[in-house]
C-alpha cells in the first residue's frame, strides 16, 4: 500500500509538472494570436488616416492613437488567469493521466501488488522458519539438558558402585588377613604346644632313665658328669 501510494502521488507531480509545461505555450501561442489581431486593426486605421483630407489631420492622429492603444491592448498578463488555457490545460491534465492510468498504472500496480505479496511471504516464511529454528535449538537444548542429567546420574551410580566394591573387597580382604593370622597362630600354639609336650615327655624319659641308672649302680663324681654329658646328648640327638 505504501508503494502504492507513492506512485500516485508520482503521477499528479508528474501531471503537474506537464501542466507547467504546456501553460507556456499556451500562453504564447494566445499572445500570438491576440498581437496578430492588433496588427490588423492598426494597418485599417493607416489606410484611412492615408485617404483622408488634411483638414482632418487631427481626427487621423486620434485615430493612429486608437490604433496604438489596441495595440497596446493585445499584450496578454500571464498572471491573469484565462478560463479557455485553464480548460486546456485541465483536459490535457486529464487525458495525461487517462493515458497513464490504462498504459502505465495498472501494469506497475500489478507488479507492485505481486512483489508486495511476495515480500510479505518471504517474510512469513523467514519468520516460520525462524520459529521453527528456536523451536528446535530449545529442543536440543532440552536433550542436551536431559543427556547431561542422564550422564550424571550414571556417574553418580558408577561411583557408587565403585565404593560399594572397594568397601567389599576392603571387608573381604581384611576377613582374609584376620582369618589366615588366626589360622598362622593356631598353628604356631599347636606346634608350641606339641613341642612342650614332646619335651616334657622325653624330660620325664631321660629322667626316669637317669633315675634307673643312678639306682642300679652307685656312681662316682666322674660317672654322674659322664652320665649328664650321655643324657645330653642324648637329647639332641632326638631333637
Amino acid at each position: 500500500m505504501r508503494l502504492k501510494k507513492c506512485f500516485i502521488g508520482m503521477l499528479c507531480v508528474l501531471g503537474v509538472l506537464v501542466a507547467f509545461c504546456v501553460a507556456p505555450a499556451s500562453v504564447a501561442f494566445a499572445q500570438a494570436e491576440v498581437t496578430g489581431h492588433g496588427d490588423a486593426h492598426v494597418d485599417s486605421a493607416a489606410d484611412g488616416a492615408a485617404h483622408a483630407s488634411e483638414s482632418h489631420a487631427a481626427e487621423g492622429h486620434g485615430d493612429d492613437a486608437h490604433a496604438g492603444d489596441a495595440h497596446g491592448g493585445g499584450d496578454v498578463n500571464p498572471v491573469k488567469l484565462d478560463p479557455d488555457l485553464a480548460i486546456v490545460t485541465a483536459a490535457i491534465f486529464l487525458l495525461l493521466m487517462s493515458v497513464l492510468w490504462k498504459f502505465a498504472w495498472s501494469p506497475i500496480v500489478t507488479a507492485l501488488d505481486q512483489r508486495e505479496h511476495s515480500v510479505a511471504e518471504q517474510i512469513a516464511e523467514a519468520k516460520r522458519s525462524q520459529e521453527a529454528a528456536r523451536q528446535l535449538l530449545a529442543d536440543h537444548e532440552q536433550k542436551l539438558a536431559g543427556a547431561a542429567a542422564e550422564v550424571k546420574a550414571m556417574l553418580d551410580e558408577a561411583r557408587k558402585d565403585a565404593e560399594h566394591q572397594k568397601q567389599q573387597i576392603l571387608d573381604t580382604a581384611q576377613a582374609a588377613a584376620a582369618a589366615e593370622k588366626d589360622r598362622a597362630v593356631r598353628e604356631i600354639h599347636a606346634a608350641k604346644n606339641a613341642a612342650l609336650q614332646d619335651l616334657a615327655k622325653k624330660s620325664v624319659d631321660t629322667a626316669v632313665d637317669l633315675a634307673g641308672k643312678i639306682v642300679r649302680r652307685q656312681l662316682s663324681s666322674n660317672d654322674h658328669v659322664e652320665l649328664i654329658g650321655d643324657a645330653l646328648q642324648s637329647f639332641s640327638n632326638d631333637n
